[in-house]
């Protein structure tokens, strides 16, 4: 993985966005060639933009060789997935892999913004060296009400945590806390394909609306 790091030079503020939104970009002004990547960096700083990117595909690889100064075209910001747009009274934030990029761009802004809602993340991964973002979630978890449930589908014999698929029973005790039919929790999931479908049935299983559900998928670029 590697994280790059957009500004705007001089006194020209960075894109506004969305927490949860996307942009495309392009290595050339004139290019024909451009993809999308989440902006994973807060919403409420507007002087840079941020995009972690995994090491797959011919572009990412370029986008991995690029150099302080070198020029990237954005264009965006794009797309609905977001809470900014849902009336929450607390959120459900579910990623497989790489998935995990727009709900850093929501936490982070929810501490940026001294949210005081109640986050609950669950983050799919192989392995644990597929877990991102670790050392920052545990200090997320001292700026907001925020509990990570790690899920990994290869765990080692040491692994003490939550393994295999996310199911009924590890997304009702991840809730267990949050048990109020006066709150509102909007659930966020992103991923590939295939867990998007999965999480779709798990939580369609345990009754919740559909338009309290909102999806992102992914593909490598």
């Amino acid at each position: 993985m590697s994280t790059l790091v957009l500004a705007r030079p001089g006194r020209h503020a960075g894109p506004w966005f969305r927490p949860g939104q996307f942009a495309w970009l392009r290595l050339e002004r004139m290019s024909v060639e451009e993809h999308p990547f989440t902006i994973a960096s807060s919403a409420s700083d507007r002087g840079r933009v941020e995009f972690t990117v995994r090491h797959t595909g011919d572009f990412a690889g370029r986008l991995r060789e690029l150099r302080r100064g070198d020029p990237v075209w954005v264009d965006g910001p794009y797309g609905s997935f977001t809470p900014d747009s849902v009336p929450s009274t607390g959120l459900v934030l579910i990623a497989g892999g790489v998935g995990i990029t727009p709900m850093m761009s929501m936490l982070r802004t929810a501490a940026d913004r001294g949210d005081r809602r109640p986050y609950r993340l669950v983050v799919h991964a192989r392995d644990r060296a597929d877990l991102l973002f670790r050392a920052e979630l545990a200090h997320l978890r001292t700026l907001i009400d925020l509990q990570v449930t790690e899920v990994l589908r290869r765990p080692s014999a040491d692994w003490a945590g939550a393994t295999g698929p996310i199911d009924t029973a590890l997304l009702a005790a991840v809730l267990t806390d949050l048990d109020d039919p006066a709150r509102r929790l909007d659930y966020f999931v992103c991923g590939r394909p295939q867990l998007v479908g999965d999480v779709l049935a798990t939580l369609a299983a345990l009754g919740v609306p559909d338009d309290r559900v909102h999806t992102e998928q992914f593909a490598q670029v």
